[in-house]
């Protein structure tokens, strides 16, 4: 019972830390928007993103929520498994695309790149500061806390996941950001380090502004539209399915594998 309340108010001050500081930089830019034009909607969103991200990181860091040295020492991470690692995510995030897409989502937050990707502020919020915020406070914070408290690993994931899900306020974003939530969770378990997590996340966030770049209706086409036919775009997302979980099971072997070895090496 003790556990079920410190994971609870784990979760309630990771969300205080996440949420707070948007709506308090919303707020004060909401006093200011009298001193912009409709024109300058894509800076104000950019500046809110970045202070508010900016504030996020600071407070994690500065209450040693998590351990620094711990959170980021590459000599711990697996770098050799990455590339599989990297074609398992990107297969997840196809999947949880043309999922949410076949069941009618819509996405309500879609226009936040629409109108930053003409500033490069709100370009580096989007795709770079706002995913190291969230990989901070949802994977190294409220995961790596829960596993200090002796939770589940499983749970612990699922917990976050669902909660990273929950505060995007959006629902074609529920589906994919509980999956990709879930992905994250089990790189961060895993390599025991938030960097791996933070660079899928930053890569992830990238995508939508690089097709924004290379053309407007590539970006805004479906995935029937862009593969032609319901059939094809089945085959594929059944394929992309399958390599995720292969890989992401095949990267728990990995991780069972090395620590039997060396508990056998310790042995001897």
């Amino acid at each position: 019972m003790n556990n079920i309340k410190h994971v609870v108010l784990d979760t309630l001050i990771a969300l205080a830390i996440f949420l707070i500081p948007q709506y308090v930089i919303g707020v004060l830019f909401l006093f200011l928007e009298s001193y912009f034009t409709f024109d300058d909607i894509g800076l104000i969103v950019g500046l809110s993103l970045t202070l508010s991200s900016l504030f996020v990181i600071l407070i994690v860091l500065l209450t040693r929520l998590i351990s620094i040295k711990k959170e980021f020492n590459t000599k711990l991470i697996r770098w050799r498994l990455a590339p599989k690692m990297l074609l398992a995510i990107f297969a997840g995030f196809f999947s949880l695309n043309v999922i949410a897409e076949s069941l009618g989502f819509k996405d309500v937050s879609s226009w936040i790149i629409d109108v930053v990707i003409e500033y490069k502020i709100g370009i580096f919020a989007v795709a770079f500061l706002g995913p190291i915020a969230e990989e901070l406070v949802f994977r190294s914070a409220l995961i790596g806390k829960m596993l200090k408290r002796g939770v589940n690993p499983l749970y612990a994931i699922l917990i976050s996941s669902f909660i990273f899900a929950v505060i995007h306020f959006n629902p074609i974003q529920f589906i994919y950001a509980f999956g990709s939530g879930i992905m994250f969770g089990v790189l961060y378990v895993k390599s025991k380090s938030v960097i791996p997590s933070c660079i899928c996340h930053v890569l992830n966030n990238t995508i939508p502004f690089i097709l924004l770049m290379i053309s407007d209706d590539f970006a805004d086409m479906t995935y029937k539209e862009i593969f032609g036919s319901w059939g094809v775009l089945i085959l594929l997302t059944i394929i992309a399915i399958y390599l995720c979980v292969k890989m992401f099971l095949w990267y728990y072997r990995q991780d069972r594998e090395e620590s039997e070895c060396l508990q056998i090496n310790n042995d001897i």
